[in-house]
């Protein structure tokens, strides 16, 4: 089957498009997710789902809070984020990876590296 090129545009915009992004399929239940940052104010609370999408350079959720206001956080500090691999793999026995150990080396390196040269080495800064 042949599109015309006057239809392409119109047909994607058909399938693409066709409801708004942030309103949930009424025939579907409406679901929650789970705030699971633990450093966050609304940890463990549970919110109505929109949806998820791309915005701001990352994976983000989309839910209504108890007023119906619309929020959105990153995906990982919700109950929405695929379980990370290495967590369940190491089941409690490994408290770091080594990807985030590599990044907490080089983070610390560049601490180094900006730190003023009276502060380097064994010597004590005074406070003042």
């Amino acid at each position: 089957m042949q599109v015309e090129a006057d239809n392409i545009d119109q047909l994607l915009f058909e399938v693409l498009w066709s409801t708004p992004s942030t309103t949930p399929e009424p025939d579907r239940e409406a679901r929650t997710l789970r705030v699971t940052h633990p450093f966050h104010p609304w940890f463990n609370r549970e919110f109505v789902l929109i949806g998820v999408r791309r915005a701001w350079g990352e994976n983000r959720v989309f839910f209504l809070d108890a007023e119906g206001v619309q929020h959105c956080l990153p995906v990982p500090w919700t109950d929405a984020a695929e379980p990370d691999v290495f967590v369940v793999m190491a089941a409690g026995r490994c408290a770091f990876r080594v990807d985030d150990l590599i990044a907490l080396a080089c983070l610390i390196e560049g601490l180094r590296a900006a730190l003023p040269a009276q502060c380097k080495g064994d010597s004590a800064v005074t406070v003042r």
